[in-house]
């Protein structure tokens, strides 16, 4: 999940949260929101939550799932917002470039699942600013 904030006409992109991928130390398996009769197999259960106190400078929140963060980046989300008129535009928008993207880079491989929501903080159609 990420947020955008303007700053003296400035987007700047901040990563709220952090995807827990197999790889990471001490994760042998993915995350199992409420298993905990697993906890002992390596699934972890209990989930980490960070905090960003939101100001009148964030523009809008993309909250999606690991599927779309595998192929796009925060800054090609970012341009997906900027051509897009309308929150749900957006998520189908970045949906359909995710699932877009995978059948490119992963041609032979299945699609992980790809869904997204955006909100946009402050009621804005169109940001045309530069993204730092």
């Amino acid at each position: 999940m990420g947020t955008i904030t303007q700053e003296d006409g400035v987007l700047r992109v901040v990563q709220l949260t952090k995807d827990l991928k197999p790889g990471l130390p001490r994760l042998a398996m993915s995350r199992a929101f409420g298993d905990f009769l697993l906890k002992n197999h390596g699934i972890i259960a209990i989930p980490n939550v960070s905090y960003h106190r939101l100001t009148s400078n964030d523009q809008f929140l993309v909250l999606a799932t690991d599927g779309v963060w595998d192929v796009l980046s925060y800054n090609d989300v970012v341009s997906i917002v900027s051509t897009e008129g309308s929150e749900e535009a957006v998520a189908r928008a970045v949906v359909e470039t995710a699932v877009s993207v995978w059948k490119q880079k992963f041609p032979s491989s299945k699609r992980d699942d790809c869904t997204a929501v955006c909100l946009f903080l402050q009621k804005i159609k169109r940001l045309k600013q530069t993204l730092v």
